[in-house]
Parts: structure tokens; C-alpha cells; sequence
């Protein structure tokens, strides 16, 4: 069985303060950026890649020809520019991020659920000469009796919970996304 994550393990006191980091990030970033509907970030017009150059030349010569449509800001036009090109380096740093944690959690989740999975095994084999050991892994036993089919059930009225959270609210709370992601990987480890 492969080891790649577990043995570095953060205490949980860095695993605190890291996090607090990164909602600290969060509240500075939601002062001036905004989260959108799925429906409306599929639905948007996207900019054409190497558009810059360009929007900056229509900007000047709108300015030069005091060339104006009613209700379109020129110069919200530069400063939108200016944000997403600032956000830009955010986008990278944040997806790469994601990705880390994400492939990680999906890692050490596979890992423990191999591990768990033969030492339960292992246990049952014990217990069939055991009768003390077969009545305290009696639990063990309902949860395994479950199957996935139950935790994906599970996983899915997290989720639902979550997108009616999101649509109350707009975005989801760090708690409800973390019960979510924990309900989630139980029911991806279990395949």
C-alpha cells in the first residue's frame, strides 16, 4: 500500500493558523470581489485572450475623438481591465492551491480508507474467534452494512443544503463548506 501523505502531518495548531491565514485573504478579497451565479458565469460574454492592448487603444481613442456611449464608463471600462489583470496572479495562486489541497485530501483520504478497509478485514477474521471482539466491532459492522449507495445519499442532501445555503446567502460559510468537503470525501473514499 502507498504512503505519499500522512507522515507529515501539521499539528493542529499550523493546521489553525494557515487556515486563519487564508480566511483572513478571503475577507480582504471580498471587499472588492464579488461571487455569481453558475447560470450567469456561463451565460457572460468572456473577453478574447490578448484583449488588452486592445481595450487600452479604444479607451485612448475614445478620449482622443470624445467618443461616448450613454450609459458605458470609459474609464470603468480600464479600471474592470485593471482589476482582472490585479486578480489575475490571485487565480493561479489560489487554483494551485485548491488543486494541492484538494489532491491531498483525495490522497490521504484513499490512503486511510485502504488502511481502514484491510485492518477491518483483519479484525473481522479475529472476531470469528473472538466472541469479546466480535461484539465491540459490531458497529464497525452496521457502518460497513451501509454501503456507499447510503453515504452518497448522505453526500448528495449535503450538497443540496449547501447550493440552498448559497443561494440564501451568495456564497457558502467556511463551516458549511467543510461539512460538505468532509461528507463528500467520505462518500468518494467509499468507492
Amino acid at each position: 500500500m502507498k504512503n505519499l501523505v500522512g507522515d507529515n502531518v501539521p499539528d493542529q495548531a499550523s493546521t489553525d493558523a494557515t487556515l486563519a491565514k487564508a480566511l483572513e485573504v478571503r475577507a480582504e478579497l471580498e471587499a472588492f470581489c464579488v461571487v455569481l451565479p453558475q447560470a450567469d458565469r456561463k451565460s457572460m460574454p468572456h473577453p478574447r485572450n490578448n484583449a488588452e492592448p486592445h481595450v487600452r487603444r479604444v479607451f485612448e481613442l475614445c478620449q482622443e475623438h470624445g467618443v461616448s456611449v450613454h450609459g458605458v464608463s470609459a474609464e470603468g471600462m480600464i479600471r474592470d481591465l485593471e482589476l482582472a489583470r490585479r486578480l489575475a496572479p490571485f487565480a493561479d495562486v489560489l487554483e494551485g492551491m485548491l488543486r494541492l489541497v484538494n489532491d491531498t485530501r483525495l490522497e490521504a483520504g484513499v490512503e486511510y480508507w485502504q488502511a481502514f478497509r484491510s485492518l477491518y478485514d483483519a479484525l473481522g477474521t479475529a472476531a470469528e474467534h473472538d466472541p469479546f471482539l466480535a461484539s465491540e466491532i459490531g458497529g464497525l459492522r452496521e457502518f460497513m452494512a451501509l454501503g456507499s449507495r447510503t453515504r452518497k445519499m448522505h453526500a448528495k442532501r449535503a450538497e443540496e443544503a449547501v447550493a440552498a445555503h448559497v443561494a440564501r446567502t451568495g456564497t457558502p460559510s467556511p463551516e458549511t463548506r467543510s461539512e460538505n468537503a468532509a461528507t463528500s470525501s467520505r462518500g468518494n473514499a467509499a468507492e
